[in-house]
């Protein structure tokens, strides 16, 4: 399988996850999904996996130097991103909630350009990324 075929299953199983998220945000909160969401992946990889991840944790530096830091910076986002993402859903649609984060290739391409000084634009994904800010604004201003 090639990269984008795995970008296009993240996509539809996020589009999925998005509608099944906003009819249990009808009846449990959002730190009650989050708690059960991550709970399950913490034990379906600490059952499944754990075997593999001996030789990581042997690599794991953690509480010193960057790594350390990146480490944090993941667990914050993954918890933050989460919980307003699920907030936007809960306040609007899972819909028009969806249709404004597929602006993310935006921010990760500014960030990957700031951070890792790390360019990965050209014509087409300039064309690409106009057309995400284009659908974003429509989006926004027409609700």
């Amino acid at each position: 399988m090639k990269w984008y075929h795995f970008s296009l299953m993240s996509a539809v199983g996020w589009g999925l996850f998005y509608p099944l998220a906003g009819i249990l945000l009808k009846k449990y909160s959002i730190p009650f999904l989050l708690f059960t969401m991550h709970l399950s992946s913490v034990l379906f990889f600490g059952l499944f996996y754990f075997e593999n991840f001996k030789g990581e944790f042997s690599k794991l530096s953690l509480f010193l130097g960057q790594e350390a830091l990146i480490f944090c910076i993941l667990i914050f986002l993954t918890l933050s991103v989460n919980y307003v993402g699920y907030q936007g859903i809960a306040m609007k649609n899972a819909t028009l909630a969806a249709l404004l984060e597929v602006s993310y290739p935006l921010f990760s391409g500014l960030f990957a350009f700031l951070i890792l000084k790390e360019a990965h634009m050209n014509l087409w994904s300039l064309i690409g990324s106009l057309f995400i800010i284009g659908g974003v604004g429509l989006v926004v201003f027409s609700s």
